[in-house]
């Protein structure tokens, strides 16, 4: 199994992110992110069957300290 670097700095995250990194940058599970996501908490959009969120949204919801 590979291991994973954190990210250290906003500067590092891409500008378009998968459900799956958002859960390794909040850390939180997969159903939760999905929950934030459907609840509009996280902006994001639908392209094919994933969603994607970008970098300014989930550091403007870390900025709001929701979690």
């Amino acid at each position: 199994m590979t291991r994973v670097r954190p990210y250290t700095n906003w500067d590092d995250v891409p500008v378009i992110i998968d459900l799956a990194m958002l859960c390794r940058l909040l850390g939180i599970s997969m159903p939760t992110a999905q929950k934030l996501v459907n609840a509009g908490d996280i902006p994001a959009k639908k392209v094919g069957n994933a969603w994607r969120v970008t970098k300014d949204a989930v550091k403007r919801y870390v900025e709001a300290e929701r979690i």
